[in-house]
C-alpha cells in the first residue's frame, strides 16, 4: 500500500503574531537587497526612521534630509487652539492665556510681550499654547495657529504687530514714543487663524 504525500503551502493570512519568532522590543522588520527579512535595529529616543535607498533597509538617525521636497503646513486649522508649525517646550514666568505672544526672559522663563517695554519686544518670541502662570508650557515659534477666543483679525494677509497691551497683537502698528514696531505674523483668510512668523528686525520710535 503506497503512502500519499501532499505538500501544501501556508494559506494566506494564516501566520499570527503568536507564530512569529521573538524579537527585540522596538525593532522593525524590513527586507535586505536579496529580499530576505531583516531586523532594523531600535534607534535612540527622538531619532527618526530614514530610507537608505533601494537595496538597503531603513535606519534610525538624528537628522531629516528633505532633498528636493517640502514641509507642508496645514493652513486650514479645524480646531481651536491647534497649530501646524514648529513648537518648543518652556516654563511660564507669569500669567498667560492660550494665544498670548510671549518672550524668553533673562531668567529662561516665558512672559507676555509688550510693545512699549523694549526688553520684552525685541528678542526671542512665540505664542503660548498653554494657559497658566507657572510650570511647563508649549510655545509656537513659527507656523499657523488658531485661537477662537482671542484672534479676530479681518484683513487677510495684513501684517500683525506687537501691541502695547501685554501679550496681544494688532493690525495697527504702535505709534507712541519708545514703542517697538515689530511685525510678528500675518492674518489669514479665517479671522481666527494667523500665520505666526516674527520678523528679526524691529524699530523703536523716538
Amino acid at each position: 500500500m503506497g503512502i500519499r504525500y501532499e505538500q501544501r503551502g501556508v494559506a494566506n493570512n494564516a501566520i499570527t503574531l503568536a507564530k512569529m519568532a521573538g524579537g527585540t522590543d522596538g525593532n522593525l522588520i524590513s527586507y535586505d537587497a536579496s529580499g530576505d527579512p531583516v531586523a532594523v535595529a531600535t534607534g535612540d529616543a527622538g531619532q527618526v526612521l530614514t530610507s537608505a535607498g533601494a537595496g538597503q533597509p531603513p535606519a534610525f538617525g538624528g537628522n531629516v534630509t528633505l532633498g528636493e521636497s517640502a514641509i507642508l503646513l496645514d493652513h486650514a486649522i479645524g480646531t481651536d487652539a491647534r497649530v501646524s508649525g514648529i513648537t518648543v517646550g518652556g516654563t511660564a514666568g507669569s500669567s498667560m492665556v492660550v494665544g498670548d505672544v510671549i518672550y524668553l526672559n533673562t531668567d529662561n522663563a516665558w512672559d507676555p510681550t509688550d510693545a512699549d517695554a523694549t526688553a520684552s519686544a525685541v528678542g526671542m518670541i512665540g505664542i503660548s499654547l498653554t494657559a497658566g502662570s507657572s510650570g511647563d508650557i508649549t510655545i509656537l515659534l513659527k507656523g499657523f495657529v488658531r485661537v477662537d477666543a482671542i484672534f479676530a483679525f479681518t484683513t487677510a494677509g495684513g501684517p500683525l504687530y506687537l501691541s502695547t497691551t501685554p501679550g496681544d497683537m494688532s493690525q495697527t502698528a504702535p505709534s507712541g514714543s519708545g514703542d517697538v514696531v515689530r511685525v510678528v505674523g500675518y492674518a489669514h483668510d479665517d479671522d481666527d487663524t494667523i500665520f505666526f512668523s516674527p520678523d528679526n528686525s524691529w524699530v523703536e520710535i523716538a
